[in-house]
């Protein structure tokens, strides 16, 4: 919509010809053309002329406005650094064109949950406003249908690495760099997670750019993100609270990503602990703030959400928006804003940040270095597993319960499990059941995930349904891969397949190939138990998606190699 557009615009837009006289052929001849005198009738006549076309046109202002449609109600959801600006923006075209607009600050992580939410969800707004143009995609990627792919940025503002006091000070004389900051073993350094706020993503972009270049960068940047994943924080502005002299909780900051609007913010808010913005060495990462409208919005609703976009693309939105720290969509600083001396006035021209291989491989890089996890374990029920391990004077199920529960330990508070066990039909004509949904490791730790897990029993005399079972797993994982987590099923069993009525190994394995993915990889990691248990099937299914198998021909030492298993599975 352009501003002079009449059937939506609460503007009349009057265009003035040239000034000056004009020759017969349309030409004017300037300023500096010779005058003459015009008779006293004509005049007259030009006058009258005049008086006629200026109220025709007072009418059709009148019925052009008239003719506009009514505005109606439209709820924006707006990330909380830029909601109170988009607010003021909105509470205008409110008063002047009896709009009736809501502005919700609210996490993006929040809000993408809610829109995954489905029917039995809070209504949608109409309008969703997230950071990055990134976090529209994760949406749609999890099953929020209604959000576009992308949006109309309406400003900008890049991701810095803001540096209180004593950190410049431990990096020597002149501008700070990135690049020096991640190589500073003595700058304590935060971030937000990078598998959920895109700040942090930009963040471990850069360190992988920076650091894992150079001859020795593999080490070099392990040991940098197992450092910063020690002093990670949710939400990401609580950093701010962690400087030197704060009091809050968690561990002590120095440094640590966010984005120049809100290092702007924070110093005009606390001049006595004002930070230094360092910026890349090459283009910095953009924050983009995208106007989405959602496909759940009616026509009436989308026009009103327009009226809204071109207000703060106008210059009295804008001028609200950049007052708030921002800088345009295309990354320019006004000129009439007063500059903090702690940041670079001129910069790249924003990209947005998406999807893409080096996100994903970057995202994997820090799955492995920090041991994070999404974890699916496929337990064995099967009538075998009631064998009882002379040595312990357990059972086979139990022996492995207690390997499993022992086990959780080795993973870091990020990571997360779900279970299921098998035989078969388990689950009406399903050999496999979920008995706990993925949960975070620490609140299987803490709560009942652990009696769950200990409440498992084997069913007698029924048939080991493996294939099946391996099949629907790895698909369900595949469904919900995770970045920037090693997603990874368990299979832990006494023995191959006998059910008569699943698929066989040679189909098993073919889909598992076909189905592989190397850039989403899922590998299966496969424990075979027991005196007698034969390890070619599971170690023929490990490989064909990339995984290892191990054999516990005494489950007496289950807890031995199931750690092993796990060990190689977790450590960079």
């Amino acid at each position: 919509m352009t501003r002079s557009d009449t059937s939506r615009s609460s503007r009349i837009v009057l265009r003035t010809p040239d000034a000056g006289p004009r020759r017969p052929d349309g030409v004017s001849t300037g300023q500096h053309a010779a005058w003459h005198p015009v008779p006293w009738h004509q005049r007259a006549l030009v006058a009258l002329i005049a008086v006629g076309l200026l109220a025709g046109l007072f009418v059709a202002g009148v019925r052009t406005w008239d003719a506009a449609p009514s505005c109606v109600p439209v709820r924006i959801v707006a990330a909380p650094d830029i909601a109170p600006l988009v607010a003021e923006v909105a509470a205008r075209l409110d008063r002047a064109a009896g709009c009736a607009f809501s502005v919700v600050p609210r996490s993006s992580t929040d809000e993408a949950q809610a829109l995954v939410g489905g029917p039995d969800g809070p209504e949608p707004p109409h309008v969703w406003m997230p950071e990055s143009t990134l976090q529209l995609a994760k949406a749609r990627a999890q099953g929020a249908t209604a959000v576009p792919p992308s949006g109309v940025s309406v400003v900008a503002t890049p991701v810095v690495m803001a540096l209180a006091a004593d950190a410049v000070g431990k990096l020597g004389p002149g501008r700070p760099t990135c690049d020096a900051v991640l190589r500073a073993d003595d700058v304590a350094v935060g971030a937000p997670d990078p598998t959920q706020d895109p700040i942090g993503l930009a963040a471990l972009l850069e360190a992988q750019a920076d650091l894992g270049s150079a001859p020795d960068g593999d080490a070099t940047l392990v040991a940098f993100l197992r450092r910063m994943q020690s002093r990670l924080a949710d939400p990401g502005d609580s950093l701010f609270n962690r400087l030197p002299g704060a009091t809050a909780a968690g561990p002590p900051v120095t440094a640590f990503p966010t984005t120049e609007q809100r290092m702007l913010r924070h110093n005009v808010e606390r001049p006595g602990s004002t930070l230094t913005a360092a910026y890349p060495s090459e283009a910095p990462t953009w924050m983009d703030y995208p106007f989405a409208v959602l496909a759940t919005a009616n026509p009436a609703e989308r026009d009103a959400a327009a009226r809204l976009l071109v207000a703060l693309q106008e210059p009295d939105g804008q001028a609200a928006l950049t007052a708030g720290g921002f800088r345009t969509a295309d990354g320019q600083v006004p000129a009439d804003r007063l500059v903090d001396a702690r940041i670079v006035r001129r910069l790249p021209a924003p990209a947005p940040l998406v999807e893409s291989p080096t996100s994903d491989a970057a995202l994997q890089r820090w799955a492995a270095a920090t041991r994070s996890g999404r974890i699916e374990v496929l337990i064995d029920v099967s009538g075998s597993m009631n064998a009882v391990v002379p040595k312990l004077r357990k059972t086979r199920l139990a022996v492995t319960l207690d390997a499993a529960a022992r086990g959780l330990n080795l993973f870091e508070p990020t990571t997360t499990l779900g279970l299921w066990t098998f035989a078969n039909r388990l689950d009406g004509e399903r050999d496999y059941r979920q008995v706990m949904p993925v949960t975070p490791v620490p609140q299987l730790l803490s709560g009942p995930g652990l009696e769950a897990l200990r409440s498992i029993r084997a069913v007698p005399g029924a048939h080991t349904g493996l294939y099946d079972s391996v099949l629907g797993l790895y698909e369900e994982a595949r469904r919900n891969w995770e970045p920037g987590k090693l997603n990874v099923v368990v299979v832990l069993t006494d023995g191959d397949d006998d059910d008569p009525a699943g698929i066989g190994r040679e189909e098993l394995v073919r889909r598992l190939a076909a189905d592989a993915d190397p850039a989403r990889p899922v590998p299966v990691i496969g424990l075979a138990i027991g005196p007698d248990v034969d390890p070619g099937p599971l170690a023929e299914i490990a490989r064909a998606t990339g995984g290892r198998s191990f054999v516990v021909t005494d489950p007496a030492r289950i807890g031995n190699v199931f750690f092993a298993a796990l060990g190689a599975l977790s450590k960079a």
